[in-house]
């Protein structure tokens, strides 16, 4: 049988912290390159919003290269990819409302 991610002792406790930390706490994590104006768009509006953000160049590293070649600027917030290619600011403005709540 399957277990359930809300089972177990202190989820409901983790859920709520989640939803307490302030944006500038939430890990952003930016994949970008040197001469791309998508991601320089995308880290001035991550900022804008309050997110603290941690720019990372792919072409340091071949497997982020082999992983994002074509589609940076690449946005993880708290773990999980939520833009790809450009950052679209309704949907970021969505996210971050989900994720104050």
């Amino acid at each position: 049988m399957a277990k359930s991610f809300l089972s177990g002792p202190g989820w409901r406790e983790t859920v709520i912290l989640q939803r307490q930390l302030p944006m500038s706490e939430m890990r952003t994590i930016l994949y970008t390159r040197p001469g791309c104006h998508l991601c320089d768009d995308a880290k001035v509006l991550l900022e804008r919003h309050g997110l603290t953000v941690e720019s990372v160049n792919i072409d340091d590293d071949p497997q982020l290269v082999e992983r994002f070649d074509t589609c940076v600027p690449v946005v993880f917030i708290d773990g999980k990819q939520r833009f790809r290619g450009r950052v679209n600011e309704v949907l970021l403005r969505r996210l971050l409302g989900r994720i104050e709540k």
